[in-house]
């Protein structure tokens, strides 16, 4: 499994860099994963990966001076902030999908349409079974 997640990471990041997007380390992806559409508190960010909410900070702070995030305040409580995705945050989440889908379609081209279509529902099955606190 920990071969699988390098591969993915690494077609993750040559999206990433096709993107131009390619000073997106591996933990602020872990980051940038970890957001709602809406915007999502950094208290949550850390709860859902679990890294201390020090950790998420600081990542944070240097994607925003990447321009990748940035800061609003929180609708539901003018004290908190929440962390929404830029337009160049967007881009970056585009070149990430578009490295997932490059393996997707290499795992494809070794297992055929009916073997990755089992390989999936398997995955699916698995982390239903066993990691419900990692899906959101």
């Amino acid at each position: 499994m920990s071969i699988l997640d390098r591969t993915l990471q690494d077609y993750i990041h040559e999206g990433l860099d096709a993107a131009g997007c390619g000073d997106i380390t591996r933990s602020q992806g872990v980051v940038m994963h970890m957001l709602d559409r809406e915007g999502t508190r950094i208290t949550a960010i850390a709860a859902r990966a679990r890294i201390s909410v020090q950790s998420v900070s600081e990542m944070v702070n240097a994607l925003e001076r990447q321009g990748y995030l940035e800061r609003r305040p929180d609708p539901a409580d003018g004290r908190a902030k929440l962390i929404i995705i830029t337009p160049k945050g967007e881009q970056a989440v585009v070149g990430a999908t578009s490295g997932f889908d490059k393996l997707g379609r290499a795992w494809e081209a070794v297992l055929g349409p009916d073997r990755k279509g089992e390989f999936k529902r398997a995955l699916i099955d698995l982390a239903l079974a066993t990691g419900t606190d990692h899906i959101r």
